[in-house]
């Protein structure tokens, strides 16, 4: 400065590295210059905000960096003032091939002119927020969740935005499988948000109950306008045993579509509960069932006409089977003298009396179907069936060569119930023991008391019956063989 006289300014540490701003300004004295003037400012604290804010800084752009979102800053003309690396890895370009680059030298005229209306608003000063699948000039194309947020100046006005796209590719490919296959599965999918009382429709569910497509959200009171009213108490009551009893929500009923006509769907569904066990939220799903319950209606029509038929096939043929019955009595009486006959109108006889037996079965399906069956029942000897299955059973048993095994106590079982029905269970159990039991072997039957009240068993050396078909055996005219 002595040489040039020209002030000087630095920064400058002493021995404890505390920071001074060092001003050297010249003395001048005749117009010449006789010496300088020294001043030392500290400016410690201002160093220190210094640091801090680039520490700041620093630490701003490393979570910038590493937040999984396409973050940038862009003026009012559109111009990048600022991008995370994320953005410059997606794109392959350093920071300094994109910063000063317009958007629409990134992503494209197309791109820029499909947003340019959430641009406009946001530049105006409104938080926009939406969802959009982008294709690049490069041909890279993602979904992503995008933000502008206004960047306002000190004054208020705004000078730019700030832009963040989330990348949701791989939620959105996720979303369109799951509709793929909720369409493909041909059921609607719902959603109660119990705490906002809205139900939310995937557009299968819309296209199912013949709903526009804009109603997406709807009040759950709204929805249950749609039911038919004879229908809505049991909606309800099972609504109630979800919530409150946890029991599957399974339910059929009606709704009116929007020509005013009523189709019945079958609507399930699962509760999910917070920590507490509070519900909080009702998914299921929906189908329509009217092709289902009109088969199900046609083929009960055709098991009450089937069994309309069968009641009266047997009601024609008990007059005539009964004269041949009767005929047969007729014959044993008379003492026929020829040895040959005797074992004929025996066998006429016995297939007679079994024929006569299927068709009271016949006719007790028949009343059983249309609720006319009436059993009547009274205390007696459970013993007294024994015998005469035993003798119903004891031709069969004697063509299969198969010997019985009977167990009855000596004293009295007595029950209440039907004699006659009973002693139909007990001859039924007998023959199928002896028609699944290979030829020569045994079949059992037991009668005794267990606790309070009576056990009759039949036990045979057949195979059994499969696991598949125990629930099918009270079936009528189920036959497993």
């Amino acid at each position: 400065m002595l040489e040039t006289g020209e002030p000087i300014e630095a920064e400058v540490q002493d021995v404890s590295n505390r920071w001074f701003l060092m001003r050297i300004l010249p003395y001048m004295a005749h117009e010449q210059l006789a010496g300088v003037v020294l001043t030392l400012v500290d400016i410690a604290s201002l160093k220190r905000a210094q640091q801090d804010l680039a520490r700041s800084e620093f630490e701003l752009r490393m979570i910038a960096d590493r937040v999984p979102a396409l973050v940038s800053r862009v003026d009012k003309d559109l111009k990048y003032l600022y991008v995370n690396q994320r953005y410059c890895d997606y794109f392959g370009k350093p920071v300094d091939e994109i910063v000063g680059k317009s958007m629409a030298d990134l992503w494209g005229e197309t791109n820029l002119e499909d947003v340019r209306p959430c641009l406009e608003r946001a530049l105006a000063g409104d938080e926009v927020e939406f969802e959009k699948r982008f294709s690049l000039p490069n041909g890279k194309s993602f979904w992503a969740i995008v933000n502008y947020s206004p960047d306002r100046n000190e004054d208020g006005t705004i000078g730019g935005l700030f832009v963040a796209k989330n990348i949701v590719t791989a939620l959105k490919e996720s979303e369109q499988r799951f509709e793929r296959a909720v369409r493909g599965a041909n059921d609607g999918i719902w959603e109660w948000n119990i705490g906002t009382n809205e139900v939310y429709y995937s557009p299968r569910f819309l296209e199912i109950i013949g709903a526009g497509e804009c109603q997406t959200t709807l009040t759950k009171s709204a929805f249950e306008s749609l039911i038919h009213p004879d229908d809505l108490p049991c909606v309800q009551a099972a609504e109630h045993d979800l919530l409150h009893e946890n029991i599957p929500y399974d339910v059929e009923f009606r709704l009116k579509d929007q020509d005013g006509e009523d189709h019945w769907y079958r609507a399930r569904a699962r509760a999910e509960r917070d920590a507490e066990g509070e519900p909080r939220y009702v998914s299921g799903s929906l189908q329509s069932v009217d092709v289902y319950r009109a088969l199900v209606a046609e083929k009960e029509l055709q098991v009450t006409q089937r069994d309309r038929f069968l009641a009266t096939l047997s009601h024609e043929l008990r007059n005539p089977l009964g004269a041949v019955v009767n005929g047969c009595v007729v014959l044993n009486l008379m003492n026929l003298s020829q040895p040959d006959v005797v074992p004929i109108i025996d066998a006429i006889s016995r297939q007679a009396q079994h024929m006569a037996a299927l068709l009271e079965d016949l006719l007790d399906v028949a009343r059983i179907t249309e609720g006319k069956i009436e059993i009547r029942k009274h205390v007696f000897d459970l013993r007294e069936i024994i015998e005469p299955a035993i003798e119903s059973v004891q031709p069969l048993l004697d063509s299969r060569e198969q010997a019985l095994d009977r167990q009855v106590p000596n004293d009295p079982v007595p029950v209440e119930g039907n004699p006659f029905r009973l002693r139909q269970v007990a001859t039924n159990l007998l023959s199928n023991a002896s028609k699944y039991s290979p030829p020569g072997k045994r079949v059992g039957i037991k009668l005794e008391r267990v606790n309070q009240h009576a056990e009759l068993r039949v036990i045979d050396d057949g195979d059994g019956i499969p696991p598949e078909y125990l629930r099918r055996v009270f079936e009528p005219f189920e036959q497993l063989g």
